[in-house]
């Protein structure tokens, strides 16, 4: 996690969110004890930590008193809090500002060149128990369950974003999705 701090402080991750919610029409400071810029740095901490559910950021941490320093507070939000101020403001708006946001500081840090861009797919096969739709396994020659992982890379190779779609929809039909 702490080899991650100086990636954050290059690309200003706490101004990305605070521009992002100000692009969502969602005020930071709206007379909770936590903002929203703060649910969302709490968020980010268990991403850091590797955490898959929000239960586990404080089974990871155990009593939060030590880590309210992450988001300039005493104590972290609790579980109950983070889901209950998450559905509030959580939009599509703010997670299009977000992406675009990070992706313009990703470019200005020149941590990625976008001069030249490479796409690429790949067909990744489901075998659970969930019926998802088809798509064409080129390994297999046959029509399988998967979903398509498409990447957007620079000239070195460095992944500047990916998208997932269902089985169905091939790269030709995500280039308009890929190039917003």
């Amino acid at each position: 996690m702490f080899l991650s701090l100086p990636i954050l402080e290059i690309l200003q991750i706490p101004g990305i969110i605070e521009k992002a919610l100000e692009e969502a029409g969602i005020s930071t400071q709206d007379g909770y004890s936590y903002s929203p810029l703060d649910i969302l740095m709490t968020l980010l901490l268990g991403f850091l930590l590797k955490c898959q559910k929000f239960d586990e950021i404080h089974t990871i941490l155990g009593e939060h008193d030590n880590y309210g320093v992450w988001i300039g507070k005493k104590r972290l939000p609790s579980i109950d809090v983070i889901k209950r101020r998450l559905q509030k403001f959580a939009t599509p708006d703010l997670v299009k500002a977000l992406k675009r946001l990070l992706a313009q500081s990703i470019a200005k840090a020149g941590i990625v060149d976008l001069g030249v861009v490479y796409l690429d797919s790949h067909f990744i096969t489901y075998y659970g128990k969930h019926n998802i739709s088809k798509g064409y396994s080129t390994i297999r020659r046959l029509a399988l369950r998967g979903i398509y992982h498409h990447f957007i890379g620079d000239r070195r190779g460095r992944p500047i974003m990916f998208y997932l779609t269902n089985g169905a929809i091939r790269l030709r039909r995500t280039l308009p999705m890929l190039l917003k």
